[in-house]
């Protein structure tokens, strides 16, 4: 199979995988590391998961979320990379801590309760900027957002 991401300057990028690796166990990560990995569209219409772990030696972090974790930095990742520079859940002591300075964020829901909408207003954060910020359900139906800039 080939997932074909189309980019907007013209550019293709391509992640070729056999049907067999479609049914490969995943193996959901334990704790994020350093970096949060974020696969194309179709990678996610495709659901090869576990041959992107197989690939690239990269676990997620949940089997519903689709986010992706590594120790490293993997220029060559079929998807957007960011750096995790803060993670934290949604008490509110920790969230204010964590998002001290931010007013800006560009928001993602993944396996998470709330929409991007309902979230942005709760945090009263706006739209845009150069922070990412990451919604997901980790073990023990747990809430955790990770705070992210965006790799070159």
């Amino acid at each position: 199979m080939h997932c074909i991401n189309l980019l907007s300057n013209g550019d293709k990028k391509e992640f070729v995988f056999c049907h067999k690796d479609i049914s490969l166990t995943s193996h959901p990560s334990a704790l994020p590391s350093s970096f949060l990995l974020e696969p194309n569209a179709s990678i996610m219409k495709a659901g090869c998961f576990a041959a992107l772990e197989q690939r690239f030696g990269i676990q997620q972090l949940d089997k519903n979320s689709h986010l992706f974790f590594s120790d490293t930095d993997i220029s060559d990742f079929p998807g957007r990379r960011f750096v995790i520079e803060k993670t934290t859940s949604m008490n509110k002591r920790e969230l204010k801590a964590a998002l001290a300075g931010i007013e800006r964020a560009n928001i993602t829901v993944r396996n998470f309760p709330m929409s991007v909408a309902e979230l942005r207003k709760r945090l009263k954060l706006k739209d845009g900027g150069d922070c990412y910020l990451f919604a997901t359900t980790i073990a023990d139906n747990q809430h955790q957002l990770f705070l992210c800039r965006k790799t070159e």
